[in-house]
């Protein structure tokens, strides 16, 4: 059979790994505090043949529950430039119940929207609504964090694949 070896990326990798993961496990529970979040967004609407991508600031106040729950109220809002001769300005607030295990967490969120439609600098369209979502993020020791969310915005329920959905990356 012989001497198998593994090459010397193939252990640094693995020693990454473990690293992190263990890291995860010996992390302290969810804090209470406020964070700002900037970022990219995408959204589809295979409905209407839309596609578009943009920018988003959120800001959300952590209130531990205990050591493996929290709640985050946030308020959001985004502007995104379409494939279609508009752009989309985005308003939310929502809450969000996160678990978390070490670093990781994963969630669920309700949330209320306001969408309005610009075109030559007039408002043209405005859906709003509640909606639901998932979450999911990692956050490290020195509180930096990110987080990727999908929502399923006018009543379509928590369908991932729904033909109106947005995913944010912040």
């Amino acid at each position: 059979m012989g001497n198998r070896r593994f090459p010397s990326i193939t252990r640094q990798l693995m020693l990454l790994v473990v690293l992190l993961f263990w890291n995860a496990l010996v992390q302290a529970a969810p804090v209470n505090g406020f964070a700002l979040y900037v970022g990219p967004l995408h959204s589809n609407n295979t409905d209407q043949n839309i596609t578009g991508s943009g920018i988003s600031i959120n800001a959300d106040a952590q209130m531990a529950v205990n050591d493996r729950w929290s709640l985050n109220p946030y308020l959001e809002l985004s502007y995104e430039h379409t494939n279609q001769p508009f752009s989309l300005l985005d308003g939310s607030a929502g809450l969000q119940a996160r678990y978390w295990t070490g670093q990781w967490f994963i969630g669920a969120q309700y949330l209320f929207h306001d969408e309005n439609r610009h075109q030559s600098g007039n408002i043209t369209a405005d859906i709003y609504g509640a909606a639901f979502g998932l979450a999911t993020g990692f956050e490290w020791a020195n509180h930096w964090s990110v987080v990727l969310e999908v929502n399923s915005f006018e009543g379509q329920g928590l369908d991932l694949n729904s033909h109106n959905s947005r995913t944010d990356a912040r």
